[in-house]
């Protein structure tokens, strides 16, 4: 038989056993108008344990009779004998609300009992069991006696969830979190009632984040990008009860076109001080910027200048690295990088001459020869160098023989020009249309009597972000060296930044270039 409650008891009489007999074989005065107590004492092993809400749970129950009293209570007319038994009987007294639990007595041993059932909410509860045992006898009225014992439990079920971002503080779970692609985020069950520890084996994870396991906090890394804003990336602790994290995880396409985006250029590197626009979208579709925590550009690393939605490179050569930040909220400060960027200056010059121009040489009595050159800075990758500007800077002449009367003489850094677009198989230009002489004029002259002489000189180039100070400038980023040799015949050679030889000898005709004298 089991029973719920008060209202109901579970019964069972059994025979006294032969040593209890002969051990009260004692007659009976007439104290016992009142029957004399038995004492009862009731054990067992539910007591003082968390269990989990909804979890039926079962534990066993023991009584035991003190049967001393009655020995000391008994007269002379009469004794116990085989017709003797104990009746036991067990209930629970005025469950609390929410407690569900039956008693059921052993069949076999009606000392023993089980109690079972569920708690169907979180508290702490104690639960009243109640033994009692009659004592039946030929000799005169029953003795009798109980006992309750308070079984102190409590059901335990999640209270909340709470989430750490990069080993932060625990702080509340939004609904949704917007979660960042590949970000970790670490999920802690509160449970209730507050403080209590959690029973074994629980609290459990699941959902469709991938979280499993037991443990009271749960890190998980949210690999998988939600298809759309309703897209919920769900992670949920179970104990009796279940409660659900949602999650939308987005991530940001970045766009990083160069200003000066020319056809064939390169776009694994960008030119010192180049310009570059910044853009980006948000995924999944219908994601807004304000729900995420609101996204800036920053420098990760690297130089460089960010002006309203565009970044300037450094001057100098670098990796750079660009990504966007997360500016409130629980991801506060995490990025997204793009990948680092090379930032590279001219590294070279070339001179080669002018086309459609003519070879200098001032009369056929003198030793002379030159070219127009134009000065092509270089550079290994295809950039654009519109936000620099170059010069000549400085060079100390080393010649002797015919030309030693030079030998010392300085060059004089001259103005700044700018680059034009790249010349596909030169670089690109040194600007000096707005001249009328749009070139550069490099030649060798001597007069009678002719000797042999040699002749170099080489000039630094320099280049520095346009419109700074010219103590910014980049020193010597290449040098241009122009070379000469005058022969005992008259003949002049001449060259200069890999221009190859200009050779006049000294008997040709005369031949000015066109702008030659401005």
């Amino acid at each position: 038989m089991t029973i719920l409650g008060h209202a109901s008891s579970v019964c069972k009489a059994i025979r006294l056993p032969s040593a209890l007999i002969a051990l009260c074989c004692l007659t009976v005065g007439s104290a016992f108008a009142d029957p004399v107590p038995v004492t009862v004492s009731v054990t067992s092993d539910f007591d003082k344990k968390n269990v989990a809400i909804n979890d039926t749970t079962s534990a066993s129950l023991a009584a035991s009779a003190d049967i001393s009293s009655i020995a000391s209570g008994m007269g002379e007319s009469g004794s116990l004998d085989d017709s003797a038994y104990w009746e036991w009987c067990w209930w629970i007294v005025s469950p609390p609300a929410n407690a569900h639990f039956t008693i059921t007595q052993d069949p076999y041993d009606s000392t023993k009992a089980t109690v079972s059932g569920y708690f169907s909410d979180a508290d702490n509860y104690t639960l009243t069991v109640k033994a009692k045992v009659k004592i039946g006898w030929s000799g005169g009225d029953p003795f009798s006696g109980n006992n309750t014992k308070d079984l102190t439990n409590t059901a335990v079920k999640v209270k909340d969830i709470q989430i750490s971002i990069a080993g932060g503080d625990y702080q509340s779970l939004p609904s949704p979190l917007y979660v960042p692609l590949n970000k970790s985020v670490s999920f802690k069950a509160l449970p209730s009632p507050d403080g209590a520890a959690w029973p074994s084996n629980y609290p459990t994870w699941s959902g469709s984040a991938g979280a499993s396991g037991v443990a009271s906090a749960k890190s998980v890394t949210f690999t998988t990008l939600s298809s759309s804003s309703s897209d919920l990336k769900t992670v949920t602790a179970n104990c009796g009860n279940s409660t659900t994290g949602n999650n939308i995880v987005w991530d940001v396409g970045m766009t990083l076109t160069p200003e000066d985006n020319f056809k064939d250029r390169d776009l694994d590197a960008w030119g010192v001080c180049e310009i570059i626009d910044l853009s980006y979208s948000i995924l999944p579709t219908g994601i807004y910027e304000y729900q995420v925590g609101g996204l800036d550009w920053v420098i990760v690393s690297g130089g460089g200048e960010l002006i309203s939605g565009t970044y300037q490179c450094t001057d100098d050569a670098d990796v750079v690295v660009l990504g966007l930040q997360v500016q409130t909220g629980p991801f506060l400060q995490a990025k997204k990088e793009a990948a680092g960027q090379p930032i590279v200056p001219p590294n070279g010059i070339i001179i080669p001459q002018r086309p459609s121009t003519a070879v200098y040489h001032e009369d056929p009595e003198t030793c002379s020869s030159g070219f127009c050159g134009d000065a092509y800075a270089t550079c290994d990758k295809v950039v654009s160098f519109k936000q620099i500007q170059v010069r000549e800077g400085v060079g100390t002449i080393k010649s002797t023989g015919k030309w030693s009367s030079v030998n010392g003489n300085k060059h004089v850094p001259s103005g700044w020009f700018a680059l034009t677009d790249l010349v596909k198989g030169k670089g690109y230009r040194y600007d000096l249309e707005a001249f009328k002489r749009p070139y550069d004029k490099i030649s060798l002259l001597s007069g009678k009597p002719f000797a042999g002489g040699d002749f170099t000189w080489p000039i630094q180039n320099d280049w520095k972000k346009k419109g700074a100070d010219d103590s910014t400038a980049k020193i010597n980023y290449a040098t241009a060296t122009m070379i000469g040799e005058a022969l005992i015949t008259g003949t002049c050679i001449v060259s200069k930044a890999e221009s190859g030889d200009f050779e006049q000898l000294q008997g040709n005709a005369r031949s000015i270039p066109a702008n030659w004298g401005d």
